[in-house]
């Protein structure tokens, strides 16, 4: 609170009755400025608003209430309570509400004390003047602004006869609020340009459309890609290729499609006789394979059989010896009938005969493992990544600036695992394996020059000129794979010709011109049938100064 002639009491929003007529009977001096805030409740209600005026009255104070709130004025007005906008306007008894006297003061109110000393606040003056009356006005008296957006409260008089003074005292200028206004300007303008050379310069574009007289040629071109070659030969067709390879392993569950007879073994007895015309004994070792017609039988255990012996007619008289037999694999086709003969495998001397027929074979037939299965599952795995391997082949050419032929690509697979192992009795078996993927990749400069001289020899070049390679609906046939590095290939395409238009030069003669202008010009290149031009967006009146905002299609007349 500045040292002037009046005090300066801000009230707080939750500031109390009792504790504002406390502030006002501390002031020192006789007027006190009740600064309010926005929407003070405090003295909405007319008894509190009596209180303060009761109480300002007996300590002698005249109180004005500084504040634009419009629903405080008729409050005022009817306790004849001074009311200014600023401490700098002229303070007013605000008119009184049209009410009866009893709905004003209550039953028991006495009426005001005004003290004889007393002189009735001049409305002509302003808060800081009045304060001037009695003591002498400082330098420094400080100018409180309230709320801008309310309702003048000086145009509120008692005396609505009385004609209104104007404040003749000069206003600050707000710097703050220059330097916003300032700055907002500044920003809506760097906006504007902004969005004017958005609008003019970033968003317009142009597409014309050349429709000439095309010719498809069909062109069929055999080269060498070969990793050996250094240097480019189009007349001979020798084109430097690169090796690249990826590495793909996966897996995959098929079903297993084996069989396996897990039933008993066929057991029984052979006699075995030695005719060699050798000397001596004859050892048949443990699991000599003995055969009668398709069925094979295993010999139990090591057998000695006696020298040979022959009579003089020269028939094999040799004693034979009987061993114990076991069919080689489970079955009841093992089962056979005696008095059959066998052979002994890698020996052709020795024979054997049975006395009484095999038995104990019995069928049980599984589903096991099978090296097919396993086969199969290979050829899934790889077919299942060579889109993968191909995808992954593409890109590493393509960041060497190289094209992939696919049809060079070859696989390999290596690691193979199963899951039950081949010959385990199993419904279904995973196969794991390795594949690498290995692929050629050329210079797609040079599959352009091939196909074009190709083309060329077909065409009148003076009038006509190549449109499209057609190299990204090639198609590409190896003719000899004589290794992963040297093939002999075919590229196969189909090459569009039509008038001959440098689009450079075109963009840069157009950029900046009107639809008609652009039309007149171009319609005037040999073999140019029909223009269409069209910009975008919708406000876009003339073609952009900028070539690079200029598409140029070429398509053949129907």
């Amino acid at each position: 609170m500045s040292d002037t002639a009046k005090d300066t009491i801000y009230v707080d929003i939750d500031d109390e009755i009792t504790a504002i007529i406390d502030k006002v009977g501390q002031s020192e001096h006789k007027i006190v400025a009740l600064v309010l805030p926005k929407r003070a409740t405090v003295l909405q209600s007319i008894v509190n608003m009596k209180l303060l005026k009761r109480s300002a009255d007996a300590k002698k104070k005249n109180i004005v209430l500084i504040t634009s709130e419009a629903s405080l004025l008729p409050i005022a007005g009817a306790v004849k309570v001074h009311v200014a906008k600023t401490l700098q306007s002229k303070p007013v008894i605000p008119a009184a509400p049209q009410t009866t006297p009893d709905d004003i003061q209550a039953e028991d109110e006495e009426p005001a004390v005004q003290s004889d000393e007393e002189d009735e606040l001049d409305a002509s003056q302003s808060v800081g003047a009045l304060a001037a009356a009695s003591t002498i006005r400082k330098d420094d008296e400080e100018t409180i602004e309230l709320d801008e957006d309310l309702e003048d409260v000086d145009s509120v008089k008692e005396d609505t006869k009385k004609p209104k003074k104007k404040d003749k005292k000069n206003k600050i200028p707000n710097f703050d609020t220059f330097r916003k206004r300032l700055l907002i300007g500044g920003g809506i303008l760097i906006g504007l340009l902004v969005l004017f050379f958005i609008f003019n310069r970033v968003l317009p574009k142009a597409k014309i459309v050349i429709k000439s007289d095309n010719i498809s040629v069909n062109t069929d071109v055999p080269f060498t890609a070969n990793t050996a070659y250094t240097t480019f030969d189009a007349d001979l067709g020798k084109v430097p290729a690169t090796k690249k390879d990826v590495s793909k392993t996966d897996s995959i569950k098929v079903q297993a499609t084996g069989q396996k007879n897990v039933g008993e073994k066929a057991t029984g007895t052979v006699t075995l006789k030695n005719c060699a015309k050798v000397d001596g004994a004859y050892t048949i070792p443990a699991g000599t394979i003995v055969t009668s017609g398709a069925s094979s039988f295993s010999v139990n255990e090591t057998t000695l059989l006696p020298a040979s012996t022959f009579s003089g007619s020269n028939t094999c008289t040799t004693v034979g010896k009987t061993v114990n037999v076991t069919s080689t694999a489970a079955g009841d086709q093992y089962n056979i009938s005696g008095g059959r003969t066998f052979a002994v495998a890698g020996v052709a001397s020795i024979t054997g005969t049975d006395s009484s027929a095999m038995s104990g074979g019995t069928n049980k037939l599984v589903t096991v493992v099978s090296d097919q299965d396993v086969e199969s599952a290979k050829q899934k795995i790889a077919d299942k990544s060579k889109d993968a391997a191909t995808s992954d082949l593409k890109k590493q050419f393509s960041d060497d600036d190289l094209m992939l032929i696919p049809e060079t690509i070859t696989s390999s697979v290596s690691n193979v695992t199963a899951s039950p192992k081949v010959g385990d009795e199993a419904s279904e078996v995973t196969v794991t394996s390795t594949t690498v993927y290995t692929g050629l990749g050329v210079k797609e400069s040079y599959l352009k020059t091939l196909v074009e001289n190709s083309a060329k020899k077909q065409i009148d070049t003076s009038k006509q000129g190549i449109s499209n390679d057609g190299l990204s609906k090639a198609i590409f046939k190896v003719e000899d794979k004589k290794s992963a590095t040297d093939q002999k290939i075919r590229v196969q395409s189909t090459v569009s010709t039509g008038t001959q238009i440098d689009q450079d030069a075109l963009k840069k003669e157009i950029a900046g011109k009107k639809k008609g202008d652009v039309q007149d010009l171009i319609g005037k290149l040999p073999g140019v049938k029909e223009v269409t031009v069209s910009y975008s967006p919708f406000w876009v009146y003339k073609t952009p100064s900028n070539p690079n905002k200029i598409t140029i299609v070429i398509e053949q007349a129907q």
